[in-house]
C-alpha cells in the first residue's frame, strides 16, 4: 500500500517441497534354503522324508505359491529335473520362513541321488533367478539285488530284474516296459502279464502312479527273501 515502509515484508517465507523421483516399491524375493534328509543312506526303495524351507528376504509381501520337488543326478537343482512332488507355500511377509517337508520313496537302483526344490516365483519379485535350492545327498546303499518285489516303486530309468528268468521291467518315461530278448510289452497305466512267456512262467501286475512312478503289486517268481 502506499506509504508503507518495506514492501519486501509482504511476501511470505517459502515452503520447501521435495519433488518424488518415483523411488523402487518393497519387492519380495523367494530362496529356498538346502533341504534336509532323515536318511541318507537308505536302502533302495525305502521312503525317506526331505524338509526344506522357503525363505521371503525381500522388503515385499510374497503372494501363495508352489514350491516343486525334484530328484537330480547332481547338486544342482532346477525345474529340469525330475520331478517328484509339490507343497502349496502360504504367503509371506518380509522376512518370513515356511517350512516344508514331503516323504518319497527312492530309486530301487543303488547309486547316488540329490533332492531339492523350487520355489514358482510370485509376482513383482526381484529376482527370479535364486528360487531353486542346492541339492541333499542320498546314497542308496547297493547292498541288495535287483530283483522285483512286491510294493516296490519304480520311477523313469529305473529298472528290476524278475527274479531267476531273462525278464526284467524298466519305466521309460511315464511307461512301464516288461523285456526279455525280443519281447517287449509295454503300458502307459498299467501291465497285467500272466502266463508263459518264451517258455517261462512270468507274472506282473504294476501300476502308473500320479506322479508318472509304478508301483509293482504282483511279481512271479519272487526272490525269498
Amino acid at each position: 500500500m502506499e506509504g508503507e515502509s518495506d514492501a519486501d515484508n509482504n511476501c511470505s517465507s517459502g515452503v520447501g517441497v521435495t519433488v518424488g523421483s518415483g523411488g523402487e516399491t518393497d519387492a519380495p524375493d523367494l530362496v529356498v534354503d538346502t533341504p534336509t534328509v532323515d536318511d541318507g543312506n537308505p536302502d533302495p526303495g525305502d521312503r525317506i522324508v526331505v524338509r526344506a524351507t522357503v525363505r521371503n528376504r525381500g522388503d515385499g509381501d510374497a503372494q501363495a505359491t508352489v514350491l516343486r520337488w525334484f530328484r537330480s543326478d547332481n547338486s544342482t537343482i532346477s525345474n529340469n529335473d525330475t520331478p517328484v512332488g509339490t507343497d502349496t507355500v502360504s504367503s509371506l511377509a518380509p522376512f518370513s520362513t515356511s517350512p516344508e517337508s514331503i516323504s518319497l520313496t527312492v530309486p530301487s537302483e543303488a547309486g547316488t541321488y540329490y533332492y531339492g526344490g523350487c520355489v514358482d516365483s510370485v509376482s513383482g519379485e526381484s529376482s527370479t533367478t535364486n528360487n531353486c535350492s542346492d541339492g541333499a545327498k542320498v546314497e542308496v546303499d547297493g547292498g541288495g539285488d535287483s530283483y522285483c518285489r512286491d510294493d516296490d516303486v519304480l520311477r523313469s530309468g529305473d529298472r528290476c530284474d524278475i527274479y531267476n528268468t531273462s525278464f526284467w521291467f524298466e519305466i521309460s518315461g511315464s511307461r512301464g516296459c516288461l523285456r526279455a530278448g525280443g519281447i517287449t510289452i509295454c503300458g502307459g497305466n498299467s501291465i497285467r502279464q500272466n502266463g508263459s512267456l518264451n517258455g517261462v512262467r512270468v507274472t506282473l501286475h504294476a501300476d502308473r502312479n500320479s506322479d508318472n512312478s509304478w508301483t509293482i503289486d504282483n511279481v512271479e517268481p519272487e526272490p525269498d527273501d
